[in-house]
């Protein structure tokens, strides 16, 4: 690709999830999430591109010693560890992570990502966990609109 021939790519990482609730012995959590959007790309940017989503977490009867674990699955790709997000049948390759830094691949305990586990110490909590997403770099896609669905469950 030359350096005059630039393309801007619109692309959405949907975390997706309804509106969903697990309950166990009178003990109960809702989930709701909002996506990673990782706006435009310029082809081979020598930069990945991060961005930032959140699930907010509501958790009714913990207390010390609970816990609650937030798993997100592979998506489309079917693999935790190397995510992609399609344009028709072109991949754009990103991942999820625990941390700021992006060194923990969030996942489902499945191809070395691993769920993320948080306390519940009190009978009622609300908490808004974030997503930290990154787009790697040196990509040369198809422009396009590029998205991919992944499902979030919590286990309380």
């Amino acid at each position: 690709m030359t350096g005059l021939r630039k393309f801007l790519l619109l692309m959405m990482l949907s975390v997706m999830c309804a509106e969903s609730a697990y309950a166990f012995h009178n003990r109960f959590c809702f989930i709701r999430s909002f996506p990673v959007s990782f706006g435009n790309y310029t082809p081979a940017t020598p930069v990945s591109v991060d961005s930032t989503g959140r699930i907010r977490v509501l958790c009714i009867g913990g207390g010390p010693g609970n816990f609650y674990t937030l798993n997100i699955d592979s998506g489309l790709s079917g693999n935790t560890a190397n995510r992609t997000m399609l344009f028709g049948g072109n991949p754009l390759a990103y991942n999820l992570y625990k941390d700021p830094a992006r060194t923990q691949i969030w996942g489902d305990g499945t191809g070395g990502a691993t769920p993320l586990a948080q306390p519940v110490n009190s009978f009622f909590i609300i908490r808004t966990v974030p997503v930290y997403g990154r787009l790697f770099a040196n990509q040369d896609p198809v422009p396009g609109m590029y998205s991919d669905t992944v499902f979030v469950t919590i286990e309380f």
